[in-house]
């Protein structure tokens, strides 16, 4: 029950999760993320406010594929965690053949339609633990 459908169609393992797209986010039902404030500053570029820091459990961090496996850009993140802010910066892939990996090209959106899936760290706090007399309706 606690997992969510990436870009790609593939089943991962959920939490605090937002889904960025260009132009607004979505966001599950985790208590961590409600008060996520997104804000796009320009082509490429977006800005998550009131956010927690990326999950360092697992993955954090999946983006779009395109049939062949490859993802479609690349991306740069910074998180401040005394303003509680993610930016993501997202750029297209450009060859370079004398160090044979993609550097960032110009900037540029996610597609349309598609999504950066982005996971959290939970905080227990926000979760109080039912007793068993409370599961069981007899609290």
């Amino acid at each position: 029950s606690n997992t969510s459908i990436d870009s790609n169609g593939f089943i991962q393992q959920a939490s605090p999760l937002v889904k960025l797209y260009s132009d607004h986010t979505e966001k599950n039902d985790s208590l961590e993320v409600q008060s996520v404030q997104f804000e796009k500053l320009a082509t490429g570029r977006y800005q998550l406010s009131n956010c927690p820091p990326l999950s360092n459990d697992g993955w954090f961090l999946e983006q779009p594929k395109n049939r062949n496996g490859d993802v479609y850009h690349n991306v740069e993140w910074h998180y401040d965690e005394a303003e509680r802010t993610l930016r993501i910066e997202t750029f297209a892939r450009s060859w370079n053949s004398q160090t044979g990996q993609y550097d960032n090209g110009a900037a540029v959106d996610t597609q349309s339609g598609r999504f950066i899936s982005l996971r959290f760290e939970e905080n227990p706090e926000l979760y109080p633990i039912e007793t068993e007399e409370e599961v069981n309706g007899q609290a």
